[in-house]
C-alpha cells in the first residue's frame, strides 16, 4: 500500500492510501509513451526547422547575388545600346558628309571613280 505525507497544524503525518488500480498503471504507461514520442517529434520538427532556416539562408543570399548580377548585366546592357546608338549616329554623321562631298564633287563635275560598296 502506498503511503503520502499531509501536514495538519503543522504537524507532518504519514497516511496509508488506498491501492491504486490496475489500468492506472497501464495508463500511465501510454501516456508516458506517447509524451516520449511527441517529445521526439518535437525534437525531429526543431531539428528539420532549424535545416530549413538555414537552407533559406542560403538560397536568400543567391538570390541576392543573382539580382546583383541581373543588375550589372542590365546597367552593361545599358551601356551597349549607349554605345551602339552614339556608332549608328556617328556613321549617319560621316555618310551625310560623304553625300554632301560627293554632291560638291557631282556639281563640280569631278566624277569619282569609286565603286560603291558591298551592301550599302
Amino acid at each position: 500500500m502506498a503511503t503520502s505525507i499531509a501536514t495538519t497544524n503543522g504537524k507532518q503525518q504519514q497516511e496509508e492510501m488506498p491501492p491504486l488500480p490496475d489500468h492506472y498503471e497501464a495508463e500511465a504507461k501510454s501516456f508516458f509513451s506517447n509524451y516520449q514520442h511527441i517529445r521526439h517529434q518535437l525534437s525531429t520538427a526543431q531539428r528539420e526547422l532549424g535545416d530549413a532556416q538555414i537552407h533559406i539562408a542560403e538560397l536568400d543570399t543567391t538570390v541576392e547575388g543573382l539580382r546583383s548580377h541581373i543588375a550589372s548585366l542590365e546597367s552593361r546592357m545599358i551601356s551597349c545600346v549607349l554605345e551602339r546608338d552614339q556608332a549608328v549616329a556617328a556613321r549617319a554623321e560621316r555618310e551625310t558628309i560623304l553625300l554632301s562631298i560627293s554632291g560638291l564633287l557631282e556639281q563640280a563635275g569631278v566624277r569619282p571613280n569609286v565603286e560603291e560598296p558591298a551592301g550599302a
